[in-house]
């Protein structure tokens, strides 16, 4: 018996170890990584330029939106998002309104200094 290497065995055993896990390039390395990647495709919306979308287009999202299956159970937890979140985009919506010109926010410092007053004065 040989116990000489022939060159074709040598390069099988080149070629098994230079060979890649397809996707492994696109893998996340650590989480760090995965958690930057993921970071990256969070851009926070263009205010100046765009409005905010009315709340029931937000409703409708959270309904029938395409980020979740078609399966009632699945849209549950966005349905139940959208009850708790909603009424509080409301309130931050209307102050935005009434923040957007001065004379609505001196109308609405008169108006609440005039209940307090009228309540505890």
């Amino acid at each position: 018996m040989s116990t000489d290497t022939s060159d074709s065995d040598t390069e099988h055993r080149d070629s098994d170890a230079a060979t890649t896990v397809v996707g492994a390039d696109a893998a996340p390395v650590s989480l760090s990584h995965h958690v930057s990647e993921w970071a990256k495709n969070i851009t926070p919306p263009d205010l100046w330029r765009n409005g905010r979308p009315p709340l029931k287009r937000s409703w409708t999202w959270a309904r029938h939106g395409q980020h979740m299956p078609n399966d009632d159970t699945a849209r549950m937890g966005t349905q139940i998002g959208a009850w708790i979140t909603l009424p509080l985009r409301a309130v931050c919506l209307y102050l935005d309104w009434l923040l957007e010109r001065p004379s609505r926010a001196v109308f609405a410092a008169v108006l609440i200094t005039s209940v307090v007053l009228a309540v505890w004065g």
